[in-house]
C-alpha cells in the first residue's frame, strides 16, 4: 500500500479527533473573576477511540494542536472552533455548536471491507442547556440539549441527531488538587444519519454482512468522566473517560455492530502562555465547564 495513502488519513482523523475531544470533553469551570478576552497557546496529548461506536477496532493516535480561547459576548472559541451565543442568563443559555463523525476508511476496517468509505463528516446546530441546581460556586447540575444537522465534507447531507445530556460540573476539592465532571445522556439520529455509519446497501453485502437498514431511533447510551488539574496560570492537565452502550439501541441488529460496548478515553496537556490584558464582559454565564486555564 502506498504510504501516502495512510499517512494522510491519519493526520485528518488526528486533527478531527482533536476537536472531537474538545467538543466532548469541557473542562474546568469558568471562575468567578473576570478571565482573559483571549489566549493562546498549545496541546499535547493522545487519544483511543473506536473506529465507530460498535467497532472493534480503534484508533490510537498522539495529537498536538493549537489551541485558542476567544471569550466573547456574542462569539466564543475553543480549540474545537466558534461558538455562537444566542442568549445567555444566569440559568438558561441558547448557542450554536459544532461536533462531527470521525471519518473511517473502510480498507483498514475489517468490518466495512470493500465498503465505501465513511466521510468526515461535520454537524451544526442549536443547542438549549438549563441550569438545574447550583449557582456556579459549587457543584452545579446541566441538562445539555443540542441538535445538529450532518453534512459530509464532500457537501452531501448526512440527516441530524439529537444528543441530550446531564451535566454534573464543579466538583472540586479532590485528592491531588483535582477538579472532576461527570456526564450521562443518548444520541438520537435520523435515520439517514444513522444510516451513515450502519447501513449496508445490497451491492455490499454478504454471507456475513447483509444488506441493513438503520432506522431512525436511539443509536447509543453513554457515561463521561474527566478529571484535570491546573498547575500554575499557564499549564493544566486532563484526562478522560467516555463509555458508551449500543444495547438496547435501533443500530444494535447492524452486522456492521461488532461490540455493544465501547471505550474511549485520552490525555491532554494545555499550555496557555499568551493572554490579553483586556478581560470579559460581567455579562451572566451559565457554569457550564469551558477551558483549562481562568487566569
Amino acid at each position: 500500500m502506498d504510504s501516502r495513502q495512510g499517512v494522510t488519513p491519519m493526520i485528518r482523523v488526528a486533527i478531527f479527533s482533536w476537536f472531537v475531544i474538545y467538543s466532548a470533553t469541557p473542562c474546568i469551570a469558568e471562575q468567578s473573576g473576570k478571565l482573559p478576552l483571549w489566549q493562546v497557546g498549545a496541546s499535547l496529548g493522545a487519544l483511543s477511540t473506536p473506529h465507530y461506536a460498535g467497532s472493534d477496532q480503534r484508533y490510537n493516535l498522539p495529537l498536538v494542536m493549537p489551541a485558542i480561547i476567544y471569550r466573547g459576548d456574542r462569539f466564543r472559541s475553543r480549540p474545537d472552533g466558534l461558538r455562537g451565543l444566542l442568549f445567555m442568563s444566569e440559568n438558561v443559555a441558547v448557542d450554536i455548536g459544532f461536533g462531527g463523525l470521525l471519518p473511517v476508511y473502510s480498507a483498514n476496517n475489517r468490518a466495512r471491507k470493500g465498503m465505501p468509505d465513511i466521510p468526515l463528516t461535520g454537524e451544526i446546530g442549536p443547542r438549549l442547556v438549563m441550569k438545574l441546581y447550583g449557582n456556579g460556586e459549587g457543584v452545579d447540575v446541566l441538562a445539555r440539549f443540542p441538535w445538529r444537522a450532518a453534512g459530509s465534507i464532500d457537501g452531501t447531507t448526512a440527516g441530524w441527531a439529537f444528543a441530550p445530556d446531564i451535566l454534573i460540573t464543579n466538583i472540586e476539592k479532590l485528592p491531588w488538587g483535582l477538579s472532576a465532571y461527570v456526564s450521562a445522556g443518548l444520541k438520537y439520529g435520523s435515520s439517514q444519519y444513522n444510516d451513515l455509519t450502519y447501513g449496508v446497501d445490497e451491492l455490499y453485502s454478504a454471507p456475513s454482512r447483509p444488506a441493513y437498514r438503520a432506522r431512525e431511533g436511539i443509536t447509543s447510551y453513554s457515561f463521561m468522566i474527566s478529571a484535570g488539574r491546573r498547575f500554575n496560570n499557564k499549564f493544566a492537565t486532563r484526562f478522560f473517560l467516555h463509555w458508551q452502550t449500543l444495547s438496547g439501541s435501533i443500530v444494535a441488529d447492524s452486522p456492521l455492530v461488532k461490540t455493544e460496548n465501547d471505550l474511549s478515553f485520552g490525555l491532554r496537556l494545555t499550555w496557555y502562555p499568551w493572554k490579553s490584558k483586556s478581560k470579559q464582559s460581567d455579562k451572566h454565564r451559565l457554569p457550564e465547564p469551558e477551558e483549562d486555564i481562568g487566569i
